[in-house]
């Protein structure tokens, strides 16, 4: 069974896309707010899209190492970023990770576990590779606290942007 990552094709649009659907309000505040974060030490980030929140953590950050299971989502954080030697980037499955136990000090997940199939599976990767005491920063943008209308127009601005939600 051959599985589409329906994301591939947003690669060069994804941040726009996502800024249409959820409202610069909101992308702004989840970018302060991570921005904030001090002592980040060597992050993985999983999920990492087209670097949206990568580059909120540049500054307090001692490295990044900025993940996707696409390869255009990649390739388009790893140009968004060349100018900075302190982020990388990797293709990378977050429920199988090809790194060490304990090698990061902060794993950020940035709505990523509401559309994967198996969070409990990423989540265990992501433990295994924090080192004890490390950071696990965890934020989805969904609908569930939301009023009814508010609900409508996120999920007519979703479907105008990447038609409809995948399985």
């Amino acid at each position: 069974m051959i599985t589409v990552n329906k994301w591939e094709a947003f690669s060069d649009s994804f941040e726009q896309r996502n800024t249409y659907v959820v409202g610069q309000a909101i992308i702004d505040t989840v970018k302060s707010r991570l921005a904030g974060l001090q002592n980040l030490g060597v992050v993985l980030e999983l999920g990492c899209g087209n670097g949206t929140y990568t580059s909120s953590l540049l500054h307090n950050a001692t490295s990044i190492l900025a993940t996707d299971l696409s390869e255009k989502m990649v390739e388009t954080t790893k140009q968004r970023f060349q100018g900075h030697a302190n982020v990388h980037t990797d293709v990378a499955n977050c429920t199988q990770l090809p790194y060490s136990d304990d090698q990061f000090d902060t794993v950020l997940m940035a709505n990523l576990l509401h559309i994967i199939p198996c969070r409990h599976a990423a989540l265990l990767e992501a433990k295994r590779v924090l080192k004890p005491g490390g950071r696990l920063i965890v934020m989805s943008m969904t609908q569930y606290s939301m009023g009814f209308f508010q609900q409508f127009g996120l999920i007519y601005r979703y479907i105008k942007m990447y038609g409809s939600k995948p399985a």
